[in-house]
């Protein structure tokens, strides 16, 4: 596939999302309007736009660090040809680490972050939330790779699963829900 395949296929997926986000906002944004029930939310838990904000941070970093090894290996695959193969194993060695390496880098930054004493990824430390079990307490790594992992959950109900922190009552996304988590404010007491 050429770069300009790759690239067409790319903006065509971007659009796709694009459009699928804005039409679940449309809908569950105000078009249908639910009855929420008359409660008082509880003030520490976070909202659903400083998570949006937080994980945007996150994602960002994730691209960034990635972006460099991903530009040394255009290049490579630029000043190459096929008929220098010791320059395609280095270009296919990088390429896999990539692929591989972002969503494990990824998995042990989110559980690593979200277990340690600042309870937080960079992202939520920005801010001003941390992540606690439904005790206050803090999360293991194992809770927090459980976490992190359930986040497909989320994804796969067409990110309906994200949007559940906007209409919960303890601000919960799936991922929250299924492994007890809450996303508080940093400054909460319990």
């Amino acid at each position: 596939m050429s770069y300009d395949g790759f690239f067409d296929v790319a903006v065509t997926i971007a659009k796709i999302l694009v459009c699928s986000v804005a039409l679940l906002s449309a809908i569950f944004g105000g078009y249908l309007h639910f009855s929420r029930p008359n409660y008082v939310d509880y003030p520490g838990h976070a909202g659903f736009w400083r998570r949006a904000g937080a994980a945007i941070i996150d994602y960002a970093l994730l691209v960034f660090v990635f972006a460099i090894p991903s530009i040394a290996a255009m290049v490579i695959a630029e000043s190459t040809t096929q008929s220098n193969s010791d320059a395609m194993l280095v270009l296919g060695g990088l390429m896999t680490a990539l692929v591989f390496g972002g969503p494990v880098g990824f998995w042990i930054y989110c559980a690593a972050m979200e277990s340690s004493a600042r309870q937080a990824t960079v992202g939520k430390i920005v801010f001003g939330l941390r992540v606690v079990d439904v005790d206050g307490r803090r999360i293991t790594f194992a809770r927090a790779s459980l976490r992190h992992f359930s986040k497909i959950l989320s994804m796969l109900s067409f990110c309906f699963g994200y949007y559940m922190a906007g209409l919960t009552r303890k601000k919960q996304a799936l991922h929250d829900l299924s492994t007890k988590c809450l996303v508080v404010r940093a400054d909460t007491k319990w």
